[in-house]
């Protein structure tokens, strides 16, 4: 017989854009391929993560929004950001 997934875990739903932000900023590591990557990030962030599904959502939009408008996958608008001064990638790439 199946078992029931446990419904009360807490996991930020992750699109590539908010992925790639997250691991820009520095939670997580880039893996082998996606699937290991997106695994890494959410380990680095659950302990941050509100139980407030409101709160998942909207992060979810930013992360998503920001990823796409800002921190783009070739020429991400680093200065225009602000993140940048907490961005590893920012920190490597520009400093």
């Amino acid at each position: 017989m199946p078992t029931v997934p446990d419904l009360k875990k807490i996991v930020l739903g992750l699109d590539s854009n908010g992925l790639r932000v997250l691991l820009r900023l520095g939670f997580g590591e880039e893996k082998k391929n996606y699937t290991a990557t997106y695994r890494a990030v959410q380990e680095a962030i659950k302990d941050q993560l509100s139980g407030d599904y409101d709160w998942l959502i909207s992060a979810h939009l930013l992360l998503r929004q920001h990823g796409k408008e800002l921190c783009k996958t070739s020429a991400p608008l680093c200065e225009a950001c602000p993140l940048r001064k907490s961005c590893e990638y920012f920190r490597k790439r520009v400093l």
